[in-house]
């Protein structure tokens, strides 16, 4: 997995301890501490985290129910946009009308709890809400 993947509010997982923690934030290593006599840190917060301990979550069927998939559809405006999850191929469908008998679609190769949430924003401009 790499940073530059991630989005605050992800879900990931951790390989040290198996954990599922959601995204608070994205710091450079080497960024300023506020002290002004050092520039660049030398130790980590205690906060921090080491994006090698970091997997990505499955979009497993409890993932999708958590996320609103309701019989691999999930409705995402007040439109007729939905987005189907196809299991054999692991994407997710884009369904949408655009005002004429015929739909159009895209598709999108979403393994990962993570990509899903991304999708989702890039497509609402809104935060998925995934409960329990």
């Amino acid at each position: 997995m790499k940073a530059n993947e991630l989005r605050i509010g992800n879900y990931v997982k951790f390989k040290s301890t198996d954990d599922i923690e959601r995204v608070y934030n994205i710091a450079n290593d080497f960024k300023w501490s506020g002290n002004k006599e050092k520039q660049f840190k030398t130790t980590p917060d205690i906060n921090d985290v080491d994006i090698n301990d970091v997997i990505p979550i499955p979009l497993t069927e409890e993932w999708r129910l958590r996320a609103g998939f309701k019989d691999d559809l999930l409705k995402i405006n007040d439109f007729d946009n939905e987005l189907e999850w196809r299991e054999r191929t692991k994407e997710i469908v884009i369904w949408g009308s655009d005002g004429s008998t015929d739909g159009h679609n895209f598709r999108v190769k979403c393994e990962y709890v993570h990509k899903f949430q991304n999708l989702y924003f890039v497509l609402t401009n809104q935060e998925l809400e995934i409960t329990g």
